[in-house]
């Protein structure tokens, strides 16, 4: 009887699969976004009902965050932003029922609000919903050592001549924004990675990412990727530590910018061109 050949395996079965992927990823990205706004729409239209029918200071209080948080509003046209929805599910040392955030839930959420200053008592409703008045305070207590703690790395800024305002980025606020605040800022995070001649190159960290995710297109790339294309030889652990946490803060801070990237999916980047004139 003659032997039959056996069938040869799919080729591309790998790019297939990747393809695949890809595809999955951004469907659930869509989905998140999604299900971010509504979630967002749900919990303001709550927080309304449950006032009740406010007092003037309760209402100004409840506004701030949203359009009129600052003394003079700055017109801007929103750019588009892919946000993830922000974690609710942590529960806080304060009492049974009750729900603390992290710096990431704060940094989502000042993200997602780009172009306006959020309060302090708008972050704690949003974030950790309606709470009695005695674990309001505590827990205001600890949202605020949070922002602050978060202002001090650089991940969002502090609002002057405005108590207890926060917001994203001062510098899409120019009659506000301080020049050597941001300085300090930029130059602290670039700072913590340890050099090399490929990020010799360029003129700021930014710069070198932007060129990292251009040069890997179509590929969408995640930080531990970035951090691998800088450091193509590795790091010791403590170093790339480091090294990771400075890339990721610029990475959230310029994502979603025309002309820097945004995100493809859960914790994967691309390049995000600005519009031919």
């Amino acid at each position: 009887m003659t032997k039959l050949p056996l069938p040869e395996p799919p080729q591309n079965s790998e790019q297939f699969l990747h393809e695949l992927a890809n595809y999955y990823r951004a469907l659930l990205d869509y989905h998140q976004r999604s299900a971010t706004l509504a979630a967002s729409r749900l919990a303001h239209v709550e927080t309304l009902l449950n006032l009740g029918q406010p007092t003037l200071e309760q209402q100004a209080t409840l506004e701030l965050g949203l359009d009129n948080v600052i003394k003079t509003t700055v017109k801007r046209q929103e750019s588009p932003i892919s946000v993830q929805l922000p974690s609710l599910e942590q529960p806080g040392a304060i009492s049974i029922g009750s729900f603390l955030p992290n710096l990431e839930d704060l940094e989502e959420l000042l993200k997602t609000n780009r172009g306006k200053m959020l309060h302090l008592d708008y972050i704690v409703r949003i974030l950790c919903g309606r709470l009695a008045d005695k674990e309001l305070h505590s827990v205001k207590q600890v949202v605020k050592q949070l922002l602050e703690r978060g202002a001090s790395q650089g991940r969002w800024m502090a609002v002057p001549d405005s108590p207890d305002c926060w917001t994203i980025d001062l510098s899409e606020f120019p009659e506000l924004a301080s020049l050597p605040t941001k300085r300090r800022s930029r130059k602290r995070g670039v700072s913590r990675l340890p050099g090399n001649e490929k990020l010799d190159r360029y003129k700021n960290l930014t710069e070198a990412i932007k060129t990292c995710l251009e040069e890997n297109m179509p590929k969408a790339m995640s930080i531990n990727d970035i951090l691998d294309w800088f450091y193509p030889q590795g790091l010791p652990q403590e170093n790339k530590k480091r090294a990771r946490q400075a890339i990721r803060d610029v990475v959230i801070k310029k994502c979603g910018q025309v002309g820097c990237w945004k995100r493809f999916a859960v914790g994967l980047y691309m390049p995000y061109p600005a519009e031919p004139k």
